[in-house]
């Protein structure tokens, strides 16, 4: 998960009220005993995470106990002990349909070079545009919160590799031609 920019987890989110650290998700909604198919607050805290931006499309991803000095402890908090301060979560159950659309929408701000809150502002609107009557309510497209710096995603060594991939293209291209025409 440290090895990408964007972490992204659309699954199914159970809080601990009494343990926060033991709140989870899940790979599937139907319950089990095992925790094979969890991963734990307390084990997301422990990693090295460092993404641009984490995206926990599930529902109450920023529900928890609050602690004084601390604030919300739950999933969400976890990531942030785990090194990944910029989070899009949730505040309450999502409905999926309207999730993905979106986190979809989201994502396409994103790709287009507009900040990482301005997007979700800019999804959020753009889904009230096609919603109806009773979608429009916000319980439905309110729920989604965003939490760090504003900034666009950092796509700079993306650029990088793309000029340098380019130049030596260039390169290449241009010594096969002078070779073509030097008849070697």
């Amino acid at each position: 998960a440290e090895d990408f920019s964007i972490l992204h987890l659309a699954m199914h989110a159970f809080v601990n009220d009494t343990f926060p650290l033991e709140s989870y998700f899940s790979y599937y909604s139907k319950s089990d005993s095992a925790d094979v198919n969890r991963l734990h607050a307390y084990e997301i805290a422990q990693m090295q995470l460092d993404n641009d931006l984490v995206i926990l499309s599930a529902c109450n991803t920023n529900v928890g106990v609050t602690e004084n000095g601390e604030g919300v402890v739950g999933l969400a908090r976890s990531f942030q002990l785990a090194g990944s301060p910029n989070l899009l979560i949730s505040n309450w159950l999502v409905d999926d349909y309207v999730s993905r659309q979106i986190i979809v929408k989201y994502f396409e701000n994103i790709s287009s070079g507009q900040g990482k809150s301005q997007s979700l502002t800019q999804a959020k609107l753009d889904y009230l545009q096609e919603a109806n009557n009773f979608q429009a309510h916000p319980f439905y497209w309110a729920t989604f919160t965003y939490f760090g710096e504003t900034l666009p995603l950092n796509n700079s060594d993306s650029g990088i590799l793309l000029w340098l991939f380019s130049g030596l293209a260039l390169l290449f291209f241009g010594l096969y031609f002078v070779n073509k025409l030097l008849g070697n």
